[in-house]
């Protein structure tokens, strides 16, 4: 379940600091967005509002990608400086998922168990085509419904623990658990970082119901480092962020931006299919 801000406003959803953070939150800028940018700077802004709305949308990365580009005196230092320093952060924490998601897929896979990555820094990757560029969230990993409680023992092996359900399940339990949920959720106490751990796509098995074994001989390879990656097709990705973004109510941008990004440009040069 993922909690959204409430104390933002449908007043202030459609004012111009969301104005603002529409005309930011794109990889390229052309004249005219420059312009509007520029425009909006200048008029007399709610910059707390402003920073509340880039959060709850999760699309800071972007935005500072935008903003650091135009020199404009509007613009208080002070949200530059927390703009930069978050995007700062943000790029470290990202390089540290992706270092950290490399080493748990070769674990995985030295266990002979396949599994594909879904969103985090391979969708970075296969939509902006960086690091970045994209809010970090969790490793999402995807497996053979027969290989998920292996992949559980490794996980929790590798010292992370299970939070969702936190508890021991019966066999008869972990049957009806899989028939109405998909996935699991873990958090390495040291670390933070957190894992969706997939057995099909969508909580509603008939709403996507494209299994590994369907998605495997399509898959393509992205390069994280030195490490390739096995991802989500392009086309099926592209269905599967659809379904994602409408089963959650589309309450953040980020996930409009990863489609349109994903479908206006083209990082193939990235991946390897096979």
């Amino acid at each position: 379940m993922i909690a959204q801000d409430t104390s933002i406003t449908d007043t202030q959803e459609a004012g111009p600091e969301m104005q603002l953070v529409l005309a930011c939150a794109r990889k390229t800028l052309n004249a005219a967005d420059i312009e509007l940018i520029v425009r909006l700077c200048r008029d007399s802004l709610d910059w707390s509002l402003f920073l509340r709305l880039i959060n709850r949308h999760r699309v800071l990365p972007l935005v500072w990608h935008s903003l650091k580009r135009i020199d404009n005196a509007s613009i208080p230092n002070k949200i530059k400086e927390v703009l930069s320093n978050r995007a700062k952060k943000d790029l470290l924490t990202a390089f540290e998922q992706a270092a950290e998601l490399t080493r748990l897929i070769k674990c995985l896979e030295g266990d002979e168990i396949r599994v594909l990555s879904l969103k985090g820094p391979i969708l970075a990757v296969q939509a902006y085509g960086t690091l970045k560029l994209r809010h970090t969230g969790d490793l999402d990993l995807m497996v053979e419904p027969a290989d998920l409680w292996e992949a559980d023992r490794i996980l929790q092996a590798n010292g992370y623990l299970r939070t969702i359900p936190d508890y021991p399940l019966s066999p008869g339990q972990a049957a009806a658990y899989m028939k109405i949920r998909k996935d699991f959720s873990y958090t390495h106490p040291k670390t933070n970082i957190r894992v969706e751990l997939h057995w099909r796509l969508c909580q509603n098995k008939y709403l996507f119901p494209l299994s590994l074994e369907q998605l495997w001989p399509a898959r393509e390879f992205i390069s994280l480092g030195n490490t390739r990656v096995a991802a989500i097709p392009r086309q099926e990705l592209l269905l599967y962020l659809c379904a994602h973004g409408a089963h959650t109510g589309w309450f953040r941008l980020k996930w409009l931006c990863d489609i349109a990004e994903l479908t206006g440009n083209d990082h193939r040069n990235d991946m390897v299919q096979v």
